[in-house]
């Protein structure tokens, strides 16, 4: 989704027109009486005050240009907005969101449809524009919310981008397959589950975000790290119990090799990891590693 910006087309806005004395302005300048007498009468000045430049406005300051814009800034450029910038009508949106796509959604926050569509709002921006640059107001206005309402709620926009980005985080459980090798496809395979284009730049965003701002670094660990870490030292410790793990491998750097692999191809190489990836690694490095005699051949 793109963002528009920009000068309407045709460029510069209209100008606005000046009055002299009683003389209606016109875009060549002020002419005196003589000069308008020398005008054909369809464009004379009418010594009642009311004739216009192109016959439509008056001089007493509400006639038209080309019948649309008052020179006292009240008549609307193109039938929509008024020469001193305020619109009459149409497409105007406040700063707060308040008018964005047709006014706030009414529906409460408590509700967990409209608190997804809030969520799904915060991460479309978080790709768009990044951490440095979200706003509560840029999220409002795409959710068609109150700033204030999402103040109340959340603190920071640290707890925003990590609440939403927690309500979609993979749901990676502890069941034991009954070894580690398939404990781990079985991680990797939840890990990568629903993976879209999109995920690639929120980890961006997020990692970039956490260099400057501490909370979300803190938050980012706790709440969307941590669990994840949990259950592969989960099927870490089981492994152990069951002797899979050989004492020459080094136990900190094995747990964080798979999710390293798959961070490695979205992040740098830029590809949606999928199932291949992960039997390609279970199959072909990790069996091999803890020397798993019925390891599968990859790509089997």
């Amino acid at each position: 989704m793109s963002w528009r910006g920009g000068l309407p087309s045709g460029g510069m806005g209209p100008t606005v027109l000046s009055t002299q004395g009683s003389g209606c302005g016109r875009t060549d300048g002020v002419r005196d009486e003589s000069a308008a007498r020398e005008l054909p009468e369809s464009a004379k000045r009418a010594d009642d005050g009311k004739a216009t430049d192109d016959g439509k406005g008056a001089d007493d300051g509400k006639g038209a240009v080309d019948g649309k814009a008052a020179v006292d800034g009240k008549g609307a450029v193109d039938g929509k907005g008024a020469v001193d910038g305020r619109r009459v009508a149409g497409e105007s949106r406040a700063a707060d969101g308040s008018r964005a796509g047709g006014g706030l959604r009414k529906v409460p926050l408590s509700r967990p449809e409209r608190r997804a569509e809030l969520f799904d709002a915060v991460l479309e921006v978080l790709a768009e524009v990044g951490y440095e640059r979200l706003t509560f107001d840029l999220v409002a206005r795409r959710a068609r919310a109150g700033k204030a309402t999402l103040y109340q709620r959340w603190p920071s926009k640290a707890h925003l981008v990590v609440a939403a980005m927690e309500r979609y985080r993979p749901e990676v459980g502890e069941e034991d397959a009954g070894s580690f090798v398939e404990d781990v496809r079985g991680l990797l395979t939840a890990y990568i589950a629903g993976w879209s284009g999109l995920d690639r730049g929120l980890l961006i965003a997020v990692l970039e975000g956490s260099r400057r701002d501490p909370e979300l670094a803190r938050l980012r660990r706790e709440r969307l790290a941590a669990p994840v870490r949990r259950s592969i030292e989960s099927a870490f410790d089981r492994a152990l119990r069951r002797g899979e793990i050989p004492d020459r491998l080094d136990a900190a750097l094995l747990v964080d090799l798979p999710f390293a692999v798959i961070l490695s191809h979205a992040l740098v190489k830029d590809e949606s990891p999928g199932q291949e990836l992960v039997d390609r690694f279970v199959d072909g490095i990790l069996g091999p590693l803890l020397d798993v005699p019925n390891a599968r051949p990859p790509g089997t």
